[in-house]
């Protein structure tokens, strides 16, 4: 579950060799779907040629990459546009798009494009007629992305699929996502948030430890009130009365960057203690706890004591402290008011590492695991820089989903925190960003439904609520990075 550990560096280069990874899960398709796409990828080879013949060959270009997006390995695709086969990969080394020799078919070609895209679009609806609901809503939405493609000059259509007018990263105006207009205006706002949270958090006062709380193993030596929680510690009283400024902060700061109301707690309390084994003493002697239990948070840094208001933060380390409370109140406010639950491993470390961050400024408390013998080197490179503090994870994230490695999306949604990799938990983190920067109004509906699904059935929440199938999420938080990557 929630293991102490270190944040990460900035990845340097990608490597220029792309290799093709192999099917993701997310690209199952049902036979009336296919022998749509399968015409599809016909007609924009005949349509490519059409327009070497008439010396379009920037736009041959063009429909040869939307080929190589869905198709990955049409060589003649490939090859047309400069890609070189290096093994079982395709190194991009000397990609260039050629200029058109001739512009008066071009009128002719934005009406055949859409004509393409308007077939494409209704064919794939016919086929959905013959599918669960799922996978329609699935294909719907693919299709209304994929028609952006086939005709990108389409104002209407891009709109249809979410894009504005707005900056790009060259600064010039263009289309972008309308997630990466939102992060231009969510992102200072959630960092101002934080910072008045913390700033208007009430100032500790001296308290008293109540009877229920007293141990014979352990003697707190300092014990506050805050505004909507009180602390007991035996730590140093500044680092404690920071603690409790970080918990009561989590209030405001959720109620600013969603716009409703956190969880309600009765007598929330935060215990702090500077050790481990400490900490586990004192929870073997609090009333409800069963061995079995006991055993399973032994490692853990921290931990809500069974039936109660009550969190137990036991660690050696002060920064790990200092995150450890509003860390495990800002999970409870999730799980009050979107419904993530604790087996939804990457909405817990997602949200959790993203929005304690804007609070600490730390990402210590992660599931990034230390590497194992016989583990692929990247993967222990990147667990390592995980590790070090001063570490920038967009840009991290970034590398990550430019890369073989990137996670499959699909795959991560069913995952436990305890399964979970380096990989799979940066990615979380970029998942959480993106949605709380560029989709908060839709998580109150969108994070219920996806802790309801059953047998990995996860492109219809996401088709309803957000509009985009699995694969097509991963494709925009993809261009998302790219779009928002200069953004502070």
């Amino acid at each position: 579950m929630i293991v102490a550990r270190h944040p990460l560096a900035l990845l340097v280069a990608l490597a220029a060799l792309l290799v093709l990874p192999p099917p993701r899960a997310s690209e199952a398709m049902p036979t009336p779907v296919r022998v749509v796409r399968e015409e599809l990828h016909g007609r924009l080879h005949e349509l490519a040629k059409w327009c070497t013949a008439r010396k379009l060959f920037g736009e041959r270009y063009e429909l040869y990459e939307l080929v190589v997006s869905l198709w990955p390995d049409d060589e003649t695709a490939r090859t047309s546009n400069g890609y070189e086969r290096v093994g079982a990969g395709w190194s991009p080394q000397g990609r260039k798009r050629p200029s058109n020799l001739s512009a008066g078919g071009l009128p002719a070609l934005r009406t055949m494009q859409e004509e393409m895209a308007t077939w494409y679009t209704q064919a794939i609806e016919q086929a959905c007629r013959e599918l669960p609901p799922e996978m329609a809503a699935a294909w719907r939405a693919r299709a209304r992305s994929d028609a952006v493609g086939i005709a990108p000059d389409s104002e209407t259509r891009r709109e249809q699929n979410g894009e504005t007018k707005g900056k790009r990263p060259d600064g010039k105006t263009g289309w972008i996502l309308i997630e990466s207009q939102r992060s231009r205006e969510r992102r200072p706002m959630l960092l101002k948030a934080a910072q008045k949270a913390l700033k208007g958090a009430p100032k500790a006062k001296p308290g008293s430890v109540l009877e229920s709380e007293k141990s014979s193993t352990v003697s707190w030596s300092t014990a506050l009130e805050g505004g909507l929680a009180r602390l007991t510690g035996i730590t140093d009283p500044g680092e404690l009365e920071q603690v409790l400024r970080n918990v009561d902060a989590s209030f405001t700061f959720f109620r600013a960057a969603f716009d409703r109301e956190p969880g309600a707690f009765h007598g929330l309390t935060i215990h702090v203690v500077d050790d481990t084994a400490k900490g586990n003493v004192y929870l073997s002697d609090q009333p409800g706890v069963e061995r079995e239990w006991l055993r399973f948070v032994t490692p853990l840094i921290a931990v809500w004591v069974p039936q109660s208001a009550r969190v137990m933060v036991k660690s050696p380390d002060p920064t790990v402290r200092l995150e450890a409370g509003p860390r495990m109140v800002m999970g409870a406010h999730m799980g009050a008011r979107f419904g993530v639950q604790s087996r939804m491993g990457w909405a817990v470390e997602g949200f959790g590492l993203y929005l304690t961050w804007h609070l600490t400024g730390t990402r210590m408390i992660n599931s990034v695991r230390e590497s194992q013998y016989g583990e692929p080197e990247e993967k222990a490179d990147l667990a390592k820089r995980l590790k070090e503090s001063g570490a920038d994870w967009f840009a991290e994230a970034r590398a990550l989903i430019a890369s073989p490695h990137a996670p499959d999306l699909r795959l991560l949604l069913g995952k436990t925190v305890n399964t979970m990799t380096p990989e799979d938990v940066l990615y979380s983190y970029l998942v959480a960003m993106y949605l709380v920067e560029g989709q908060h109004e839709a998580l109150g509906a969108l994070l219920p439904a996806v802790s309801a699904v059953k047998d990995a059935e996860y492109d219809l929440p996401f088709a309803t609520h957000l509009g985009f199938d699995i694969a097509t999420l991963e494709k925009r938080i993809a261009r998302w990075v790219e779009e928002t990557a200069n953004l502070k």
